[in-house]
């Protein structure tokens, strides 16, 4: 039994075993980070823009003074310059998608900034001073309750007057 040499199975074992794993691991290292690379990519193109608005209301029959201001991450901040009171919340998802998606349409709409067109024949109106910003531009919008409703920037401003409302408390 000395001189006779026992056969192994360690040849067997690698070639049917080990090989096809080595094999398999280093095929899902190459499709782990094409996918990864195809992920950073799309992450990329799905980035949201960056704004924030400002809408300042003031006047009607009580003298409203207040500031409500929203960012990108849906940060909201109510003033009322008033009362000397301030309010910050966050937005829920489905309200954040709303509100970007207005400020997203309103993107091209044409500033319209200086004295409100029909202010002088309503002393109890609302004035509304809107501010879109984004990383590249800006828009200023000044409006009232005469010449809102003609306004490109009427269902944004009153998707932030139903915000204001729900959140000031």
């Amino acid at each position: 039994m000395c001189g006779t040499r026992q056969p192994t199975f360690f040849p067997a074992l690698v070639l049917s075993f080990i090989f096809p794993l080595v094999i398999l691991f280093s095929l899902s290292g190459c499709v782990t980070q094409e996918s990864a690379s195809a992920k950073s990519t799309t992450d990329i193109q799905k980035q949201p823009a960056i704004w924030s608005v400002v809408l300042s209301i003031s006047g009607g029959f009580a003298g409203l003074a207040r500031n409500i201001s929203i960012d990108s991450n849906g940060l909201l901040i109510i003033n009322d310059l008033k009362l000397n009171k301030s309010i910050r919340n966050k937005l829920d998802n489905n309200e954040l998608a709303r509100l970007s998606e207005l400020i997203n349409n309103n993107k091209n709409q044409p500033s319209m900034a200086g004295i409100p067109f029909g202010s002088e024949n309503c002393a109890d109106c609302f004035q509304y001073k809107l501010s879109i910003r984004w990383q590249n531009g800006q828009q200023l919008a000044v409006l009232n309750d005469i010449n809102l409703p003609q306004s490109p920037y009427k269902e944004l401003l009153l998707v932030l007057r139903k915000l204001t409302s729900k959140y000031y408390k």
